[in-house]
């Protein structure tokens, strides 16, 4: 697979992902939160493998822009900041894949802590406490 076929891939990963992270579920009972979190929890694998894939993207489009400026009499210095300015898009594809891990791991805590208060309100329910 070349990086643009693995660029395609990664996004429509990533937006697969965004979209499971997008369903709404304010004000639904709490099995539509158990059954989010259980899609958010099968998506960390696509997640990690979708950040590796992007740092193997931005590392192989770094070495190519490496190559096409090698015979150019740049400094060390220059010429990394000329590779990662041309880098661009690779890196806020690494950025918005690690943001989407976060967002995963955000959006499962809160799951966690939703289904937590739900099950102390039916401790106290059922114990007579209001």
């Amino acid at each position: 697979m070349n990086i643009e076929e693995l660029k395609k891939k990664v996004r429509k990963d990533l937006a697969f992902i965004r979209g499971v992270l997008d369903q709404d579920i304010i004000d639904t009972d709490i099995s539509s939160q158990q059954n989010k979190g259980y899609m958010l929890t099968q998506c960390v694998g696509l997640a990690a493998e979708s950040k590796a894939a992007c740092k193997k993207i931005l590392e192989q489009t770094k070495l190519i822009k490496f190559a096409e400026h090698k015979s150019e009499k740049l400094s060390p210095s220059v010429m990394l900041e000329v590779i990662k300015m041309e880098c661009a898009d690779e890196l806020a594809l690494l950025e918005y894949a690690d943001r989407i891990n976060a967002g995963l791991s955000h959006s499962l805590d809160m799951i966690r802590t939703a289904i937590s208060l739900y099950k102390e309100e039916l401790k106290n329910q059922l114990n007579g406490v209001q």
